[in-house]
């Protein structure tokens, strides 16, 4: 399942269904509440987006998975990370990628890039009722800030439409508001194994807000990576370097699904008796894949995958990055009881001159 995020549509993941169906997987885009059908429709009807909250969004991707018989995997982007975030939160992801993902209550570094790609929306306060459309040069800075000007410009005509004011301003005063919609329950032991993928050069979630919202997310008992793509800004699933991106976010959620080849990444297609044979192959490889208790999902995984959902000792380690040792790449299986380390290896990093980065005060979930 593909969660796209503020500014997008569900459209905009087409070339990453093609490749995850060409390797055996069903895929599925359920796009946000009255999102329209086409980017010339979004931007003839902006009225459409206006009002959407994260809670909203997130409850629309909550009744989709409720139709499956399975936990999907869960991809999501920007704001759509976010969500894919609280999806996994609320046990409801077999595994979840969230990309370049929108902050939550806890994650505090407020980079001065990420002020500027929100200042479209953030500068008026009459914008959260509103659907506010980028102009090319906001658009520029927020999304295509790491490709070429004739790049930039395709995608500007190729992508963008109106996006609800709301979820900025929930995630601007999210450490404010302890009732916010746009918190997420890290400590789930049924969240399932999580990998972050963080742009480089990305303004609208720079490194400071990716590796923040790991710190938070590490502490589950589940696998939880994140990796830094080079030289990508907030465009890396859209633009011609999204296949990279792809591999990366394919590669790890292979490692959880391998034994299930027709795992969906969305919905399930087949017969009623494929899917019935398709449901012992999974009970073989002792996973059940249908929710259950929380307490038993999670011991079913570690018996499935020994050694990666079950370690015998806490692990902080470098992840072999597919282009070089030169990106950051972090992993953390935390044992049960165990307080995390903070190797402090990328904390000495700022985004850019003049980025807040608040260490030291701390939010309870």
């Amino acid at each position: 399942m593909f969660v796209h995020g503020l500014w997008l549509l569900a459209s905009s993941w087409d070339p990453w269904r093609a490749m995850f169906e060409a390797a055996g997987y069903s895929t599925a885009v359920p796009g946000w509440p009255d999102d329209p059908p086409t980017v010339e429709g979004g931007r003839r009807h902006p009225e459409l987006f206006a009002g959407k909250s994260v809670g909203d969004i997130t409850e629309h991707f909550v009744q989709v998975i409720k139709g499956l018989d399975t936990k999907p995997a869960i991809i999501g982007h920007s704001f759509g990370g976010l969500i894919t975030q609280k999806l996994a939160g609320r046990g409801l992801a077999r595994v979840s990628v969230p990309i370049d993902p929108g902050p939550f209550r806890g994650v505090l570094p407020l980079p001065f890039s990420s002020l500027m790609a929100a200042s479209a929306v953030l500068r008026n306060p009459a914008n959260k009722k509103r659907s506010v459309m980028l102009t090319y040069d906001q658009f520029r800075y927020a999304f295509a800030n790491a490709v070429d000007e004739a790049e930039a410009k395709r995608l500007y005509d190729t992508f963008p439409v109106p996006g609800s004011g709301v979820p900025l301003f929930q995630a601007a005063f999210a450490n404010l508001n302890p009732s916010t919609e746009a918190q997420v329950d890290s400590k789930n032991p049924a969240r399932g194994p999580m990998k972050l993928i963080s742009g480089e050069k990305d303004h609208t979630v720079p490194w400071a807000i990716a590796n923040a919202s790991f710190k938070r997310q590490r502490r589950n008992k589940s696998v939880t990576e994140i990796e830094e793509v080079d030289d990508r800004g907030h465009s890396l699933v859209i633009d011609s370097g999204w296949e990279e991106v792809a591999r990366v976010a394919k590669s790890f959620v292979d490692r959880f699904v391998l034994s299930w080849r027709q795992v969906s990444v969305g919905v399930e297609l087949g017969s009623k008796d494929h899917n019935h044979d398709r449901e012992n192959n999974w009970r073989d490889h002792g996973a059940n894949p249908r929710d259950g208790d929380e307490k038993e999902d999670v011991l079913r995984q570690q018996a499935a995958w020994p050694g990666v959902l079950n370690p015998q000792e806490e692990v902080v380690r470098q992840v072999p990055a597919p282009e070089g040792d030169q990106k950051r790449a972090q992993t953390t299986t935390p044992i049960l009881g165990r307080d995390e380390r903070d190797t402090g290896q990328h904390d000495d990093r700022r985004g850019l001159a003049g980025d807040f980065n608040i260490t030291d005060a701390v939010i309870d979930d």
